[in-house]
C-alpha cells in the first residue's frame, strides 16, 4: 500500500526568553563539561583496571626508587598487586634502613605523597 503525500506541513516553533535561555546554555555546558571529564579519564580507569599496567607502572616506580619489583606468583588482581609492591617496598625500606641510609630518606624519596595516598585507598 502506498504512502499518501502531505496535504500540509504544520511548523512548530519554541521560542525562549532570556532567562530560559540562561539556563539551557548552563545545562549544556555542564552536560559538556562532563563528558570532556569522562573522554578525559576513562583511559586512566582503564589502565589502573588493566594487571599488567599497572605491573609495568610499579617496575618502573621501584627503578625510580631503585629497586627491582619481582611479582609474586599467582596474583590475580590489582588489589593483590599493590599489596605486593607494598610489602616489597617496606622490606626495601627495612633493608635500606638497617643498612644506614636514614629511613626518612626511604619514605619521602621511595613512597612519593601520592603512592602514600594510595595505602589509605586500598584500606592499609
Amino acid at each position: 500500500m502506498t504512502k499518501r503525500k502531505p496535504d500540509k506541513v504544520i511548523e512548530y516553533r519554541i521560542s525562549l526568553q532570556d532567562k530560559e535561555r540562561e539556563l539551557l546554555e548552563h545545562l549544556v555546558y555542564v552536560e559538556g563539561t562532563a563528558k570532556a571529564f569522562n573522554q578525559f579519564i576513562e583511559p586512566f580507569v582503564e589502565i589502573i583496571k588493566d594487571i599488567s599496567a599497572m605491573a609495568l607502572i610499579f617496575g618502573a616506580i621501584a627503578i625510580y626508587g631503585g629497586w627491582k619489583f619481582v611479582i609474586t606468583p599467582g596474583i590475580e588482581n590489582v588489589e593483590e598487586l599493590y599489596s605486593d609492591f607494598m610489602a616489597q617496598l617496606a622490606v626495601v625500606q627495612e633493608a635500606r634502613a638497617a643498612a644506614g641510609e636514614a629511613a626518612a630518606y626511604a619514605d619521602v624519596y621511595l613512597t612519593p605523597a601520592w603512592l602514600r595516598g594510595l595505602r589509605s585507598f586500598f584500606g592499609q
